[in-house]
């Protein structure tokens, strides 16, 4: 059954993602997130699943939306990805497992992880290449 099937014939989706573009919330092969139909409104910082125009999927928070385009980056990337309009998303993040536990979207430790991490980008990137750098002496 693909994601689509999924979400239209159960309201739900539960994926596992692969890669390390939403580290550090979520961990490539590890968490599991759940997926759902979009009913309201997308806003910025709503975490959405989409397929690209090759077929990729991607899960992606937003940054900004004008009109139908979504402005979308991966909260371990540096790039904008300025591909998406309404046609290619799919649902949005409800929640997550870490291990056993369930974190919704809408908790207070979600909610303030996500504004952290997007006011602190400006300086994000230039510690990521330094830790990736001192990682790589060792």
């Amino acid at each position: 059954m693909t994601i689509e099937e999924s979400l239209t014939k159960n309201g739900v989706h539960l994926a596992t993602p692969i890669g390390r573009s939403m580290a550090p919330i979520l961990k490539s092969r590890t968490n599991n997130v759940v997926i759902k139909p979009i009913f309201e409104k997308l806003k910025p910082n709503d975490v959405i699943l989409c397929k690209r125009d090759n077929g990729a999927y991607i899960l992606h928070r937003i940054i900004k939306i004008k009109g139908d385009k979504y402005f979308l980056r991966g909260d371990n990337q540096y790039r904008l990805d300025k591909t998406i309009t309404d046609k290619n998303i799919l649902g949005v993040m409800v929640g997550f497992y870490k291990k056993e536990k369930y974190i919704s979207v809408n908790s207070f430790g979600y909610k303030f992880y996500s504004i952290f991490w997007r006011l602190i980008f400006p300086i994000r990137f230039p510690f990521m290449v330094i830790s990736y750098l001192f990682s790589r002496k060792k």
